[in-house]
Parts: C-alpha cells; sequence; structure tokens
C-alpha cells in the first residue's frame, strides 16, 4: 500500500476563534491523530462571514497560525499548516470580503464556502459570481448536507457545476454519521465523480474518529486510487501544489 500523504483542505484547527478546537492542547491531540491516519498537512479554516465570529478576517486568521506555530512544529514535527477560512454564504457576504479580503485555501486561488439554509438564497449564485469574477475558484463545503429538497438539491448542485463550482465532500457524511440522507446524497456524488476533493471538516478531538472512518467507506466504495485522488492529487491542485 502506497503512503497516503493526504491532505486536509477544510479544518477547525486554530484553538478559541470559532466552534472548533478550544486549547491549542486539542488542537495538538487533533493533528497528532489525523498524521497517524495518513495526513501530512492541514488547512485551517475557520469560520468567515459569520455574525458569530467577527474577529476572523484573513489578517486575524493568519496572526493566529503564526501564534501556534512554534508549538506546532515542536509537537507535530513535519505537519504542515496553511490558512484558510469558510466563507458562509449570507445577504453581507460581498461586503465583507470586500472589507476584509478574501481568504485563500492555502497559497492557492480557491476559496472555500458553504450555506446551510433550506432553499438555495439568491445572494449564493451572487457570491459565486463575485469570487469568479476577481479570479478565485470557488469550493462548495460539504453540499450532501444541504437540506433542501430532492428536485431542489439537485437543481442546485447541477447549476453550481456548470458555473464551474468545485465540490468538497466530508469524511463523516460518507462514514454515515450525519444521517441517512446525508450519506445517501454524499455516495451519489461519490459514486458518480463529482467531488474535486475530500476533506474532514473536524472541529477538535470530538467525532474525529468517527470522521476518519470515512476514509475506509471511500476506499470500499470506490477504491484505494479514487482515495488518493480525493485526499492527495485533488488537494494538491487546490493548493497549488500541483506536480
Amino acid at each position: 500500500m502506497p503512503e497516503r500523504n493526504f491532505f486536509d483542505l477544510h479544518s477547525h484547527l486554530l484553538p478559541g476563534i470559532d466552534d472548533g478546537c478550544e486549547r491549542i492542547e486539542e488542537t495538538i491531540a487533533c493533528l497528532k491523530q489525523i498524521q497517524a491516519a495518513g495526513f501530512v498537512g492541514s488547512v485551517c479554516t475557520p469560520h468567515v462571514c459569520v455574525s458569530s465570529f467577527l474577529e476572523n478576517t484573513p489578517a486575524f486568521i493568519e496572526e493566529q497560525l503564526q501564534r501556534w506555530s512554534t508549538i506546532v512544529e515542536r509537537e507535530v514535527p513535519g505537519y504542515q499548516l496553511w490558512t484558510g477560512g469558510e466563507v458562509r454564504i449570507s445577504d453581507h457576504c460581498i461586503a465583507d470580503l470586500e472589507r476584509h479580503g478574501i481568504p485563500t485555501i492555502g497559497p492557492g486561488r480557491c476559496v472555500l464556502v458553504d450555506y446551510f439554509g433550506r432553499h438555495w438564497p439568491d445572494c449564493g449564485w451572487e457570491t459565486i459570481e463575485y469570487l469568479q469574477s476577481e479570479g478565485f475558484q470557488p469550493v462548495l463545503a460539504h453540499p450532501e448536507r444541504m437540506d433542501f429538497n430532492d428536485e431542489e438539491w439537485q437543481a442546485v448542485i447541477d447549476r453550481l457545476e456548470t458555473l464551474g463550482v468545485w465540490l468538497q465532500g466530508n469524511l463523516r457524511c460518507l462514514a454515515g454519521y450525519e444521517g441517512s440522507l446525508a450519506l445517501a446524497r454524499g455516495m451519489e456524488l461519490l459514486k458518480s465523480d463529482r467531488y474535486r476533493i475530500i476533506a474532514s471538516d473536524l472541529h477538535g478531538t470530538h467525532a474525529l474518529d468517527e470522521r476518519l472512518r470515512g476514509l475506509n467507506a471511500i476506499e470500499a466504495t470506490v477504491g484505494e486510487e479514487q482515495l488518493h485522488q480525493l485526499l492527495h492529487h485533488g488537494p494538491k491542485e487546490v493548493l497549488g501544489l500541483a506536480g
């Protein structure tokens, strides 16, 4: 079996700045656990453009990574960390991005966005158009979790892909721990090769083992080669490290 060398492009590792890890000790525990599972790097993507976390600008996120980098290097030697952000689509999202800057997934030009609601909003299309007009590649986090009826969900996914949006699946959904609907939709996207990448979306040590079981679920469903595509080759492309 080849070395995994996976990259996790969606994680809430930075301590105390959103609903993810609470303390640096929890961050280190998460990093050691995912490193043991075959990961060699992560992008820290705290929530951005969410009223609960107003401080989370790209500059602040970078500052927080630098704050903890020495401890991470000492406790988890060789593990790579980059900054990013999980941009919540909302009516004021574009204004916030224009004011504070756009958080990319590591050094590349991709931007992670998410949406929670019962129907896809007009501001969703506007946000995608804005990011693309500024030269960024939108990546939609966990589309399998969007709580739309089947007809709307399929129509939104189809249109997003037509517009060129990339899709990121969640390990926990594919392991079956986010409910039967998310599992069914995730497996549909996985089997039809519609995901660009898969990520953990870890929020601390709680349920991290459940998320990592998604690795086995993916391999059992689509095979080892596709597992590496979704967690190594695809993420390297997103990071701008392809080659």
